[in-house]
C-alpha cells in the first residue's frame, strides 16, 4: 500500500511539474489566446452565440500591440512596411477566397458574396460582399496597418506615447468613425480607435500587469456576459436575436472587450513553449476556412444541421487547416520573411 502511495505521489508530482513547466504556459500564451479567438467566432457561426464579434475586437486589441511592436522594430520605408504588412493578409486570403468560390461552383452551392469585391479587401467592410464570410475584419486590418505610421506620427514621433494626443484622437477620430459608419454607411478603422488603441498604448507604455489584476479583468468580463444572458433587454448582445441591431451594440461590445485590457496587457508578457507560436500561426487559416467548410459542407448535406454536424464540420475545418498551414501558409509566410529580411535585415518578427 505504501508502496502504491508512493508511485501515485511521484505521479501526480511529475504531472503538476510538467503541467506548471509546459502546459500552463502554452495555455496561458499569446498564441494560444489567438487560436481560442479564431474557435470563439467558429461558436458563434454555429450556434446563437454572440461571441464572434468580442473575439475579433480583442484580435483588433492584439494586432494594436504586435503591428505595433513590428513598426518600431522596422528599418525600412514606411511604404515597405505596408507592403510586408500587406503581404501576411492577401495571399493566403486570395487563394482561400478563390478555393471557396471554385468549390461553390463545382458543388453547385448558390454564390455567396463577390469574389473580386474580397481580392480588393480594402472597402470590403463597407460593400458588404464578402466570399468568405469573416475577410470583412481583415479591411480594418488592412486599414490599421496603413494608418499606423501616421497615427505613430501623431501620437508617438519619438517612439513614446504622447497621452494627450493620443486622448484628442482618440475622442475625435471615434466619433467621427461611428458616425461614418451608421450614418453614411462607410466602414472605417476609425470607429475601432478605442480597440487597436488599446494594443498600442499597452506596447507603448511598456505597461505590464499582474496575474491578479489579468484575472480580475476576465472575471468581470464574464460577469458582464452572464448579466446580458440573464437581462432579456440585454440578450441581443449575446444572443442573435433577428430583427435587433442597434449602432449602439459596437460601443457596447469595444466597452465590454476594453475590461480585457489588464488581462492583455498580461498575456502578450508571457514566456510560453515553442508549441505556442504554432498555434498563433494556425489560427489564421482556421480564421479563414471555418465557415466556408461550415456553410458549404452544410449546404450540399455533408454536415447536419445538429451539433453532431456541427463538430464534424469542426473537424473538418481542423484538418484543413493543417493542410493549408503546411502547404500553402507556411511556404508564403517564408517568402515573405526571407523577402523582408533581404530588404530589411535587422527586422526580427
Amino acid at each position: 500500500m505504501v508502496i502504491v502511495q508512493s508511485w501515485a505521489r511521484g505521479r501526480m508530482t511529475r504531472f503538476t511539474d510538467s503541467f506548471r513547466a509546459f502546459w500552463l504556459p502554452a495555455l496561458n500564451g499569446p498564441g494560444m489566446l489567438r487560436l481560442l479567438l479564431a474557435l470563439l467566432v467558429w461558436v458563434s457561426h454555429a450556434s446563437r452565440l454572440e461571441v464572434g464579434g468580442p473575439a475579433v475586437m480583442v484580435f483588433f486589441m492584439l494586432s494594436g500591440y504586435w503591428v505595433t511592436g513590428l513598426y518600431l522594430r522596422h528599418n525600412g520605408s514606411i511604404a515597405s512596411f505596408m507592403l510586408d504588412r500587406f503581404l501576411r493578409v492577401w495571399p493566403l486570403l486570395a487563394i482561400v477566397a478563390i478555393l471557396t468560390v471554385a468549390a461553390r461552383l463545382w458543388l453547385d452551392v448558390p454564390a455567396a458574396g463577390h469574389l473580386a469585391s474580397t481580392l480588393m479587401l480594402l472597402g470590403l467592410a463597407t460593400r458588404n460582399q464578402d466570399v468568405l464570410g469573416v475577410a470583412w475584419s481583415l479591411d480594418f486590418e488592412l486599414q490599421f496597418y496603413f494608418a499606423l505610421p501616421f497615427l505613430m506620427m501623431l501620437v508617438a514621433p519619438t517612439g513614446v506615447l504622447v497621452k494627450w494626443r493620443a486622448l484628442i484622437v482618440l475622442l475625435v477620430a471615434t466619433p467621427v468613425g461611428l458616425w461614418l459608419m451608421y450614418d453614411q454607411g462607410i466602414a472605417t478603422v476609425l470607429a475601432l480607435v478605442p480597440a487597436f488603441g488599446a494594443g498600442l498604448a499597452i506596447r507603448l507604455t511598456g505597461w505590464t500587469c499582474s496575474g491578479r489584476a489579468a484575472l480580475a479583468s476576465v472575471i468581470a468580463f464574464a460577469s458582464f456576459g452572464v448579466i446580458c444572458l440573464l437581462v432579456p433587454e440585454l440578450r441581443h448582445i449575446l444572443l442573435k436575436t433577428p430583427g435587433v441591431w442597434s449602432p449602439a451594440d459596437l460601443r457596447i461590445c469595444m466597452a465590454w472587450c476594453l475590461v480585457l485590457v489588464p488581462y492583455i496587457a498580461w498575456n502578450v508578457r508571457q514566456s510560453p513553449p515553442p508549441v505556442d507560436r504554432l498555434l498563433g500561426d494556425l489560427s489564421f487559416p482556421f480564421y479563414l476556412l471555418h465557415f466556408p467548410v461550415l456553410s458549404i459542407g452544410t449546404a450540399v448535406g455533408l454536415f447536419a444541421p445538429d451539433w453532431a454536424g456541427k463538430l464534424a464540420a469542426l473537424l473538418a475545418a481542423v484538418t484543413l487547416t493543417l493542410l493549408v498551414y503546411q502547404f500553402i501558409d507556411r511556404p508564403i509566410e517564408a517568402w515573405r520573411i526571407g523577402r523582408r529580411s533581404r530588404l530589411t535585415p535587422a527586422l526580427a518578427e
